[in-house]
């Protein structure tokens, strides 16, 4: 099956390397299924850029722009160039707004199916929505999209049932392939080391974009209330992003700036040290679909606190291997990671849990069946 492509995923405009984690996705998408993809990438960092991954299954190209409409045009006619040499079976999209509508106006161009994915929460979210006229007119595209797709895949379960409901009964509930997931794991021995480091001082890992759907100042402030009141604990985010400032200046303003490690942007070799060096995994995001780093954190069996986006609760289980955690309740936040960082008989449970489920949910051999099952049931959505 050949794809044409439409997402926002700079990475696969990198040099290729082994250790670029949407890179080896995407190959193994190709490798597994019997694909070819040709995938234009809409984005503000790169002028113009095409790369050959995987021998040539990959096919990236970069389209910029600072205007999001104008980044749409380009796209479309850089879109239209690609599928013409291309000849795609199906064009597929990484998200209905933006990105879906130049994959609409694409395949309805070429007279090919449409197909996408739906990975995050933020259709009819009223605190997305509530920032500005803009979004609700992306929202609005996003749902007009969603109507023309023949196919639609949804990591997560929850968004995938409030979507049918809502009519859109092509959505189809696939969990997201997460690679190296086995790398994450630790032995027996080391959730032994993980109790005796919690003895001494525990450590509270964020792994997250600094963008405001992260909503790291609710960590930062719930962290604060926890270490003022017990004097434990010390938190590592790593990540970077354009808030990066602002929140240092709140870090200061909060007294907890000794208490605070940013790490940056990690290769992902030191990105599983962090995992397995730290406690407690914490994410406060205020939209998520299926979290990539809450799929990681169960994997390295880490007790985790987060908020309830959606999905989250198909990760994390409530109560057995972490907190589900109202999203923007800093006060609930801060009772939850509370009782990770000071009370041990919960801790020893939780990390000592047979709950943990990440190898099971999102490990390669399950993925690839489930998107081998989606992507054949297109000629019966025909």
């Amino acid at each position: 099956m050949r794809i044409l492509g439409f997402g926002y995923d700079t990475n696969l405009l990198l040099p290729e390397e082994a250790t670029n984690e949407s890179q080896y996705r995407q190959r193994r998408y190709c490798e597994l299924l019997g694909q070819e993809k040709a995938i234009v990438i809409l984005n503000t960092g790169f002028p113009y850029r095409e790369r050959s991954l995987a021998g040539g299954l990959v096919w990236a190209i970069g389209v910029s722009a600072r205007h999001k409409w104008l980044q749409v045009a380009r796209a479309y006619v850089q879109g239209i160039r690609i599928g013409r040499q291309f000849r795609p079976d199906v064009v597929e999209y990484q998200d209905p707004r933006l990105a879906g509508l130049v994959a609409y106006l694409v395949a309805r161009t070429l007279g090919v199916p449409l197909v996408g994915g739906v990975f995050n929460d933020l259709l009819d979210n009223p605190v997305w929505l509530g920032r500005s006229a803009g979004r609700r007119l992306y929202n609005r595209v996003g749902k007009f999209v969603l109507s023309r797709s023949l196919l639609v895949r949804c990591d997560s379960s929850e968004t995938t049932r409030a979507l049918n409901r809502k009519g859109y009964h092509q959505v189809r509930y696939v969990p997201f392939f997460v690679p190296w997931l086995e790398k994450f794991c630790v032995s027996d021995e080391a959730i032994r080391d993980r109790l005796q480091r919690w003895d001494e001082e525990p450590v509270v890992l964020c792994v997250a974009r600094l963008s405001e759907e992260k909503n790291i100042p609710l960590l930062l402030q719930a962290f604060r209330q926890v270490y003022m009141g017990s004097r434990r604990g010390r938190l590592v985010i790593v990540g970077s992003g354009p808030l990066r400032d602002g929140l240092e200046r709140l870090e200061r303003e909060l007294g907890i700036e000794q208490r605070l490690s940013w790490e940056g942007f990690v290769d992902f070799p030191v990105l599983v040290q962090h995992f397995h060096r730290a406690n407690i995994f914490a994410l406060s995001s205020s939209a998520e679909s299926s979290a990539r780093v809450l799929i990681q954190a169960q994997a390295a069996r880490l007790p985790t606190v987060t908020t309830a986006t959606s999905g989250s609760r198909d990760i994390v289980s409530d109560g057995q291997t972490g907190y589900v955690t109202p999203v923007g309740d800093v006060e609930a936040f801060a009772r939850a990671l509370d009782r990770l960082l000071n009370d041990r008989v919960t801790y020893r449970r939780m990390l000592e849990s047979d709950a943990y489920r990440a190898l099971e949910q999102h490990g390669e051999q399950v993925i690839t069946g489930e998107l081998r099952m989606f992507y054949d049931s297109l000629s019966a959505a025909r």
